[in-house]
């Protein structure tokens, strides 16, 4: 545990695999992450910390507490003062509630699953427009190294795969030399969203209200960033 560095929690190489140990965010009530994070050295991790890379939300949700400690407020507060938080999104957390962290939207025909909410603050739940999205790629692709479109020197990479290799912030994707994707994606019940920034400057995020929880979404992805890829290579893809 104490060989944990910031860089895996953002890459993925932290020791957590959640297809071993799911997320205690949702898998568990009053989860050690965030409400007792000094319960991780009781922790288990399911791999060595830098000896690959596994998909898990835990490492966001740590590093949602290593910013409250850092900055003295809330996650959402430091994200709020993030240069790129645009003054239209909104964080679902800070919906009215009728019970303790759960949003009106659980409310509905159709609820959303009863999460909790503050625990899943640094892994999802900010609303916005497609539009909010891209401004804030735009601003914070520009910042210093490292920035969002970073990965550690030397990180053992395969970037022709779709996810063959996670940087700091997402999957770089690079078939062709000429031309180099960081994307990420994301979902809750009934959506889905996607961004996408090339290496020649271009952003693009797709949201979608759509998600069919039986789709296998890796394969959804693949075939999704295919055509992208090759109509932006083409010069097919204008930007804009």
């Amino acid at each position: 545990i104490e060989n944990i560095t910031v860089s895996h929690l953002l890459t993925h190489r932290a020791g957590f695999d959640r297809n071993k140990t799911p997320d205690p965010m949702i898998a568990t009530q009053y989860p050690f992450c965030p409400y007792h994070v000094e319960q991780l050295y009781q922790y288990e991790l399911d791999f060595q910390p830098d000896s690959k890379m596994v998909y898990s939300n835990i490492g966001y949700c740590l590093l949602g507490k290593i910013i409250e400690v850092h900055k003295g407020v809330s996650y959402i507060t430091a994200v709020k003062q993030h240069s790129a938080f645009s003054s239209k999104m909104q964080f679902i957390q800070e919906l009215p509630n009728t019970s303790p962290h759960i949003p009106i939207a659980n409310q509905g025909q159709t609820p959303i699953p009863k999460f909790d909410y503050y625990a899943l603050n640094a892994t999802g739940g900010l609303i916005g427009t497609a539009q909010d999205l891209a401004k804030a790629a735009a601003i914070m692709r520009r910042k210093p190294y490292p920035n969002i479109l970073s990965r550690p020197k030397n990180m053992p990479c395969d970037t022709h795969k779709i996810n063959g290799c996670h940087g700091y912030t997402g999957y770089e994707y690079r078939p062709n030399p000429k031309l180099g994707f960081i994307w990420r994606n994301g979902s809750m019940v009934n959506s889905c969203s996607w961004v996408v920034m090339d290496s020649d400057g271009g952003n693009l995020v797709i949201i979608s209200n759509y998600r069919n929880e039986s789709d296998d979404n890796l394969k959804l992805t693949e075939q999704l960033l295919q055509q992208i890829y090759q109509l932006t290579i083409s010069g097919s893809l204008k930007k804009g």
